[in-house]
């Protein structure tokens, strides 16, 4: 039972607060059930106790996102590119948060920096990265402009250069 886990798993944190994994996951636990605050306060403590530690920093971001300090939101999923730029989920986070916000722009520079991290061996990640792109440019047409259709077509023509055969869009 998941409460009673859960509930165990306070009364192990309340005895050591220096075990930030298991308040990294309890955290996420507060998140999936909504108690943001919460999932807050132990998530400043873990990132407080370990700076570098990416998955804090990205449920922190998730927390602020769902509590709609967008500001937080991408500041925290920043401070995890930095910690691991190689790392496409805070990319994600940082995307999402600017097609919400209809920040096109940004949204569209996010795009392009994942771009430089994802294998390149991987048409479907290229395909869905096309897409990405290509959904930004229909929200705004003024990003509609000879650069950025190149570069969405960059995308799409190394899918097919690497992968045609194997494609699911």
């Amino acid at each position: 039972d998941i409460d009673k886990a859960l509930a165990s798993y306070e009364k192990v944190i309340a005895l050591d607060p220096t075990f930030i994994e298991l308040k990294l996951r309890v955290a996420l636990e507060y998140i999936r059930r909504e108690k943001l605050d919460a999932a807050l306060a132990l998530l400043d403590d873990v990132v407080a106790r370990d700076p570098k530690m990416v998955d804090g920093w990205m449920a922190r971001s998730l927390a602020h996102r769902m509590k709609g300090d967008f500001g937080k939101a991408v500041e925290d999923a920043r401070k995890a590119i930095e910690l691991d730029p190689e790392r496409v989920a805070p990319y994600q986070y940082l995307y999402e948060m600017h097609l919400g916000n209809q920040q096109y722009a940004q949204a569209l520079d996010t795009i392009q920096k994942v771009s430089e991290q994802l294998p390149k061996d991987q048409p479907n990640l290229w395909v869905r990265l096309f897409a990405s792109y290509y959904e930004v440019l229909n929200k705004d047409p003024a990003l509609q402009t000879p650069a950025n259709l190149k570069t969405a077509e960059s995308f799409l023509r190394h899918a097919l250069t690497i992968g045609p055969t194997h494609l699911e869009a």
